[in-house]
């Protein structure tokens, strides 16, 4: 028997338990990493459903295979949108505008493959599919 004291989201048949493991007190050094970074957010972590916002945590597509680490700062970019040129002579042409930097994130997790990224500040939603990069 039990007792569950807490709980973050709902428990369902075939959920397994298990230990927790010990807590780890990490330092974080916020930093740029010296390689170049392009990657994209994959997935968001808990209840963000389709957008995630400053203080949530997202997965990005690169790990430590790819030279991530924790404390590693990325700059968030989101889709530049597509738009009707009517300048043009004849008809409209479609355009697609430069992506723009929506914000930034900070690896604090790195796995082999992928990484847990905190988001620290940002000027409009993040979704899956956002591109990282480094800062500037």
């Amino acid at each position: 028997t039990i007792d569950i004291v807490a709980s973050k989201e709902e428990m369902r048949t075939g959920d397994r338990l298990l230990p927790e493991p010990p807590r780890q007190l990490v330092s974080y050094v916020p930093r740029a990493p010296e390689a170049r970074v392009e990657g994209a957010i994959v997935s968001m972590y808990g209840t963000a459903v389709a957008n995630a916002a400053q203080n949530q945590i997202v997965v990005i597509n690169k790990g430590t295979a790819d030279g991530m680490e924790a404390g590693h700062v990325l700059a968030i970019l989101k889709d530049g949108q597509g738009v009707l040129d009517r300048t043009a002579e004849g008809k409209p042409q479609a355009i697609k505008l430069p992506d723009e930097r929506n914000g930034l994130l900070m690896v604090f997790r790195p796995f082999e493959k992928l990484s847990y990224a905190l988001i620290l500040e940002i000027t409009d939603g993040v979704k899956v599919g956002d591109r990282v990069v480094n800062p500037r």
